[in-house]
C-alpha cells in the first residue's frame, strides 16, 4: 500500500513539473535575464516546492506560491549579486 501511494506521489510530483517548469522559468527569467540562472533557480524551487507541499492549503493558490517561490530565490540571488558582484576575468597576463 505505502508503494502504490509513493508512486502515486511522485506521478503528480513528475505532471507537477511538467505542466510548470516553463512558467517557473520564465518568472526566474524577467528578473535575472540570464537562462541557465533562471534555471538553478527553477530547480532549487522545485526542492523547496515538493518539501512543503504537503503546507499548501487551497490547490487553486498553488501556483501562486509557486511563482511566489521563484520570486524570492530570483530576488535573493539578485541581492547575493550585489554583495558579491562577480569581476571578469582577463586573458592578458
Amino acid at each position: 500500500m505505502f508503494a502504490d501511494r509513493s508512486m502515486e506521489l511522485r506521478t503528480d510530483q513528475e505532471r507537477l513539473y511538467r505542466e510548470n517548469s516553463r512558467t517557473l522559468t520564465a518568472v526566474a527569467m524577467r528578473y535575472v535575464h540570464d537562462r541557465e540562472v533562471a534555471e538553478d533557480i527553477v530547480h532549487d524551487s522545485w526542492i523547496i516546492i515538493f518539501s512543503n507541499l504537503d503546507s499548501l492549503k487551497s490547490e487553486d493558490k498553488l501556483l501562486p506560491w509557486m511563482k511566489g517561490i521563484v520570486r524570492n530565490l530570483s530576488l535573493k540571488h539578485l541581492a547575493g549579486q550585489k554583495r558579491h558582484p562577480s569581476t571578469p576575468i582577463s586573458d592578458d597576463h
